[in-house]
């Protein structure tokens, strides 16, 4: 099984990535949005974990680009508090796309 790890915190990637490995895995790391984009749209992966801030394109929007393009992929997205709002309530909202009953696919909206 093929995995796309979208995260620019080395240590975070480095941490998932090795479990992953370890637990016989491919992963491929992406540090950008627009790397994650590009490996998204040029390898089969069997799912991505996409950390919602990246730099540059974030995690939403290679998400809404991977399923624009018709990538239909099993997505993760990741996230972690703000160091700056430690308390900040966290909100997920997930879009269902036309498809199969129970298909999970579409991205939160902004």
């Amino acid at each position: 099984m093929r995995i796309l790890l979208a995260e620019d915190e080395g240590k975070v990637a480095s941490f998932i990535a090795r479990a992953l490995q370890e637990n016989a895995y491919a992963v491929d790391v992406a540090e950008t949005g627009e790397k994650a984009l590009e490996l998204g749209q040029d390898t089969a992966y069997d799912a991505i974990l996409l950390d919602i801030g990246l730099p540059g394109l974030s995690g939403i929007e290679v998400c809404r680009e991977l399923r624009q393009r018709e990538i239909e992929v099993p997505i993760l997205m990741l996230t972690a508090p703000s160091s700056s709002v430690p308390s900040a309530p966290v909100s997920i909202s997930i879009q269902p796309t036309p498809g199969r009953r129970g298909d999970l696919g579409g991205c939160p909206p902004r």
